[in-house]
C-alpha cells in the first residue's frame, strides 16, 4: 500500500517561498565579498530585513520592501566596483532601507 501527502496550494507556495529564500540567502552569502571603508558586512537579507554592519562593529537592522531588486542591485554595484557605502547611502535616503 503506498502513502502520497496531497498538499493544498496554500503549502506548496509556502514550501516554494522557503526554498526561494533558502536560494536567496546562499546567493547572497556568496556574492557579498567586497571591500569598503564604510561597511564591513551585510548580512541576514531575509524576510524584508537586510543586517548591515558598519565600520567599528555598529549593526542596524533595516527592512526592505523588495529585497530582490535590492539584491540584485547591490551585486550589480558590487560587481562594477562601485561604492558601496554610497550605494547603502543612498538606498537609506531613498527609503529603499527604514529602520526596522
Amino acid at each position: 500500500m503506498s502513502y502520497s501527502k496531497k498538499t493544498s496550494g496554500g503549502e506548496a507556495s509556502r514550501s516554494k517561498h522557503f526554498t526561494f529564500h533558502l536560494l536567496l540567502f546562499d546567493l547572497i552569502m556568496s556574492q557579498f565579498t567586497f571591500s569598503s571603508s564604510a561597511i564591513e558586512n551585510i548580512s541576514d537579507v531575509t524576510d524584508g530585513k537586510v543586517t548591515i554592519t558598519f565600520n567599528g562593529g555598529r549593526d542596524y537592522t533595516y527592512g526592505v520592501q523588495d529585497v530582490e531588486q535590492f539584491v540584485s542591485q547591490l551585486s550589480s554595484v558590487i560587481a562594477q566596483q562601485q561604492s558601496v557605502g554610497r550605494f547603502v547611502n543612498n538606498a537609506i535616503k531613498s527609503e529603499q532601507l527604514v529602520a526596522a
